[in-house]
């Protein structure tokens, strides 16, 4: 399979993304995302930062670490890796060829198609799941709540930064575009948050939806 040439077909983003995609084509592969200790990463700025620090961190440590992140500087491979190797075109297209199938029944059944992103996210969790990860360190694509990555029950929720972004989609306030970064928060885990200078708004969104959903806020 020709990598570059099957991605091309797919749009990246939706104006109303949903998670239904994503949920129809893991349940296809078992729900590797369920089998995998998570941490998740939101924010304006800083995410890729952050998730590069915490792999170095766990991979130093001795473990298995998988991340994902986006875009891709040059090649797609980039945005994969294994304690920092990066996925191959062959494991690429061992995946492709069995998702594709799944991705072709569910665009014959639905008006909103399959995206890019929703393509590439599914790969990196099956991916993490072949491979045994014992950690995954992963970044959202946009916001939070209908992120396609927020399919993950991750034991852990980090938010690096709140700003305006994305408008169109998120909000044009930053409570709204807090709400959806706050929306990677799953019940029972924890929760950290950069707090930065004159965010009491974010904050406030921030420690509701940690009460709501009984995680410890650090």
């Amino acid at each position: 399979m020709d990598i570059n040439e099957y991605l091309k077909q797919f749009d990246k983003f939706t104006k109303d993304p949903t998670l239904e995609a994503m949920y129809f084509l893991l349940d296809k592969f078992d729900n590797p995302q369920n089998k995998l200790k998570i941490i998740h990463i939101a924010g304006t700025n800083g995410k890729g930062s952050v998730c590069e620090m915490l792999n170095r961190i766990l991979v130093d440590s001795g473990y298995t670490v998988g991340k994902f992140i986006s875009p891709q500087l040059i090649k797609f491979n980039e945005t994969i890796t294994v304690n920092d190797k990066e996925i191959s075109d062959e494991e690429i297209s061992k995946i492709l060829e069995k998702l594709s199938v799944y991705i072709d029944e569910y665009n014959s059944k639905h008006e909103i198609k399959v995206k890019w992103f929703e393509v590439i996210t599914s790969v990196a969790l099956i991916y993490f799941a072949q491979r045994k990860c014992d950690f995954v360190v992963i970044e959202t694509g946009l916001g939070g709540t209908t992120d396609c990555t927020n399919v993950v029950e991750s034991m852990i929720s980090i938010i690096v930064s709140v700003g305006l972004d994305h408008v169109d989609i998120l909000g044009n306030n930053i409570v709204d575009i807090a709400k959806h970064k706050a929306g990677i928060i799953k019940d029972n885990s924890d929760v950290i948050y950069l707090k930065r200078e004159n965010d009491e708004e974010v904050l406030n969104v921030i420690i509701d939806k940690c009460k709501k959903t009984n995680n410890k806020l650090h």
